[in-house]
């Protein structure tokens, strides 16, 4: 984390991925551990096919899923506070699905990409979100902030 911190604020994100590369080749089971911190840097890279081995659809989509259902819990209960917390839950959710949507793309598994887009609509199913998942389904990464 911290290295990757660094080689961030070094606009040396190339550094980073180098040396996931190096984990995910020679300690498989910690690149598994790492590979969230490394994701942003290797899709910045364009190493999408460094990714394929660590996108498990199911687990993904299902962690998002229930993060999102408490923070909107949590958005929801701040509602009337004075200081409400920003509504955050459907951007991350979205960025979340449409990513690993578009990361199976660029690995040529447009069926496991299709059934992403299937399990995501379960969570979120409005017209935002199947515009946002028809880019992924062509390859197109979401914003990487809220607009």
């Amino acid at each position: 984390m911290e290295l990757s911190a660094f080689n961030r604020q070094a606009d040396e994100t190339s550094r980073t991925v180098e040396l996931f590369k190096h984990v995910a080749e020679t300690e498989p089971e910690a690149a598994h551990l790492l590979y969230n911190l490394a994701e942003p840097y290797l899709i910045q890279n364009e190493c999408y096919s460094v990714c394929a081995p660590f996108l498990e659809t199911s687990q993904r989509l299902a962690m998002a899923a229930d993060i999102y259902r408490f923070e909107s819990e949590l958005e929801d209960a701040e509602r009337d506070s004075f200081s409400p917390i920003p509504k955050l839950a459907r951007f991350q959710y979205v960025s979340e699905a449409a990513t690993l949507v578009a990361l199976l793309v660029r690995n040529d598994r447009l069926a496991d990409a299709k059934a992403a887009c299937d399990i995501a609509l379960e969570t979120i199913d409005d017209a935002r979100f199947r515009k946002a998942l028809d880019k992924a389904m062509k390859g197109k990464f979401p914003a990487s902030r809220p607009e």
